[in-house]
């Protein structure tokens, strides 16, 4: 997202999206970005191009920085990343600090909000990436409390039945509370 939105392939987060998948559903890309919708983030990367993906996935040092080829380059076994590297990338985006454009930055981190009033601002993105025995279920995000930023990464493994989405938003929360948010004392 950020990518298409930096290189102009989006033009904000009104921008529509049609699944490139059999359904061709058509969402904002808030909408698909909130949901983790692959069809139409699929799409996205489809939109910008290999060559174009593959430049700015080196530029913020994505992971392995390994994309595939074809229909599926993003979401395939190739292109790697550990909870450290994932918890750099998003302090980097609540901080500004990736190369791209400073309004790009602020628009996808409007998109991860969840949660936001006068005592703490709770923002994350859950991914879902399917394996061959379940799923990995990651939660990326940061919580404001009392002006200070405290990003997190939660990795899991789920089974397959599992509600991998409301697991892993229970999971985070309750990984919060315990050390000590939502109460106005961190």
């Amino acid at each position: 997202t950020l990518i298409a939105l930096h290189t102009g392939k989006l033009t904000d987060e009104r921008s529509t999206i049609t699944a490139g998948d059999s359904t061709s559903s058509v969402l904002r890309i808030d909408s698909a970005f909130k949901k983790h919708s692959d069809p139409h983030l699929t799409a996205v990367a489809q939109m910008i191009g290999r060559d174009t993906l593959k430049y700015w996935i080196d530029s913020v040092k994505y992971g392995n920085k390994k994309i595939g080829n074809g229909k599926e380059a993003f979401w395939n076994d190739s292109l790697t990343i550990s909870p450290d590297e994932q918890l750099g990338l998003v302090k980097r985006l609540y901080f500004k600090q990736h190369p791209f454009r400073a309004s790009v930055q602020e628009s996808v981190k409007k998109m991860m909000i969840v949660k936001n009033n006068s005592q703490l601002q709770l923002a994350y993105q859950v991914g879902i990436i399917p394996q061959a025995n379940g799923q990995l279920v990651w939660v990326i995000g940061w919580i404001e409390e009392n002006r200070h930023v405290y990003p997190f990464v939660l990795q899991f493994d789920a089974k397959a039945e599992m509600d991998g989405r409301a697991v892993g938003e229970k999971l985070s929360k309750e990984l919060l509370e315990d050390l000590g948010f939502f109460k106005g004392i961190m």
